[in-house]
């Protein structure tokens, strides 16, 4: 893994692919592209947009979900309370803050040691992906079981 300006760097382990094959790799980035940025920055936008912007969101929601062939099941009640838009913005302003500091200062929220072992199935091999989605879609059913036998 090459090295760049923005996100933490970190060694290869001795079993992950280098990628050394693959052929010559772009230089260091000086910061982030154009594309990389106006994509979320439009999807930020629109879940503002849906969620302060009163009755914008739910009644489009509603209609579309109607006209797709529900059969008037899909109802739309949206509550807006000032403490509720607050709370909202309290608990992103975190996440944003998170987000930040994890591109401009990944030391502060570096991996500590014992957490490298979660790390090692990450290996890079095109064979792992596949045989993750048995054992993930398995994993959800064993923990959704309970609930499923309960009702």
């Amino acid at each position: 893994m090459r090295p760049s300006s923005l996100g933490p760097t970190r060694p290869p382990f001795p079993f992950e692919t280098t990628g050394s094959a693959s052929g010559p790799r772009p230089g260091r980035l000086r910061r982030i592209p154009d594309t990389m940025t106006a994509v979320p920055a439009v999807l930020l936008g629109g879940a503002l947009a849906v969620g302060v912007a009163p009755g914008f969101g739910p009644d489009v929601v509603a209609h579309a979900g109607n006209e797709a062939g529900s059969g008037g099941a899909v109802v739309a009640f949206v509550h807006r309370t000032p403490v509720g838009i607050l709370l909202g913005l309290a608990a992103a302003a975190p996440a944003m803050g998170l987000a930040a500091a994890a591109v401009t200062r990944p030391a502060l929220l570096a991996v500590p040691g014992r957490a490298q072992p979660l790390r090692r199935p990450r290996s890079g091999h095109a064979g792992d992906y596949p045989a993750r989605v048995p054992v993930g879609t398995t994993m959800l059913g064993a923990l959704a079981l309970p609930g499923m036998r309960s009702a």
